[in-house]
């Protein structure tokens, strides 16, 4: 009996010399209903402002049963302990888990949004590189485009003149093959030049839309698939400005070159 505590000592010792104001006890020990048989409750509850005033400043002891004054408790329950702390181990365990899922989809939606940060900084140091890289490219494309104009130009000339005055046939004829080769071989520049600048767009932009779209996976444990779903879209929308800026440049390339073959 040594080793007891008995119900009337938890109420009259140690709830009172516990400084909190809330303690919440709970009990797997047979009566221990006999800690709610305090006082009797009001008939009719007291409303009075002043009452309710006085009372909210009291201590509050709240308790939890395994059974009441007169009941006695189970065995044999959840891992080898009685019915009534099993199943109350089982439902803290419980929250436990649902505790720790809800960190862990908080974790990782804080480190999807550092990482969606650091792309984001990382993609504007690039845009800028890429800008530079893009404005000096598109000068030198200039420059090559002002060379094939100037060649154009002096072809347009040499067929100007009389190709046929005091010539024979056949050095007419071999001038003609020589004028229809520098045509071609001009023809030929121009194609080649816009298949390399259409190239380039086309390396340039898919490396912004790859960055953008770059993206971690849907993790099925910790993510919805509507989340998912809401974060890829978010990447198409940023993505589609890009692929127009890279359809705009290639219509506009096509055309410039369209209209110096016309010249040539």
């Amino acid at each position: 009996m040594f080793k007891n505590i008995s119900m009337q000592q938890i109420k009259s010792d140690i709830c009172t010399t516990i400084a909190a104001k809330h303690v919440y006890f709970v009990f797997d020990a047979c009566f221990a209903g006999l800690m709610l048989d305090t006082r009797a409750a009001m008939s009719k509850p007291n409303r009075d402002i002043s009452y309710l005033k006085a009372l909210t400043k009291e201590q509050v002891r709240q308790v939890l049963t395994a059974g009441d004054k007169g009941q006695t408790v189970l065995d044999g329950g959840y891992k080898g302990h009685s019915v009534f702390t099993g199943r109350f181990i089982e439902a803290l365990e419980r929250q436990r888990l649902l505790k720790e899922s809800e960190l862990k989809q908080a974790e990782i939606k804080l480190k999807q949004k550092e990482e969606a940060l650091k792309l984001q900084k990382e993609a504007e140091i690039e845009a800028q590189k890429n800008a530079k890289k893009q404005k000096a490219q598109e000068k030198e494309n200039e420059m090559r485009l002002a060379m094939l104009r100037e060649k154009a130009e002096k072809m347009k000339q040499e067929l100007g003149g009389d190709l046929t005055g005091g010539a024979t046939i056949d050095s007419a004829c071999a001038e003609l093959k020589q004028i229809k080769e520098q045509h071609d071989k001009i023809e030929r520049e121009f194609s080649s030049e816009l298949s390399r600048q259409e190239s380039e767009l086309s390396k340039f932009y898919d490396a912004k839309i790859f960055k953008i779209m770059r993206i971690p996976s849907w993790d099925k444990e910790f993510e919805t698939k509507s989340d998912y779903d809401a974060r890829v879209a978010a990447a198409e929308r940023e993505a589609a400005p890009e692929n127009k800026k890279r359809l705009r440049r290639k219509a506009a390339a096509n055309f410039h070159y369209d209209a110096m073959r016309y010249i040539v």
